[in-house]
């Protein structure tokens, strides 16, 4: 069962190395958590 997680894997077309990912966190950056042209960079 674990190794399911290093197996490529398709998203909608994204071909991705394997299931392991992190979401983005730039979000944080932002004031209110809004996106702002400094998160953009």
């Amino acid at each position: 069962m674990m190794d399911a997680l290093f197996k490529p894997f398709d998203l909608s077309g994204l071909e991705l190395p394997n299931r392991i990912f992190m979401a983005p966190l730039t979000r944080s950056r932002g004031p209110d958590d809004d996106a702002t042209d400094l998160v953009a960079l």
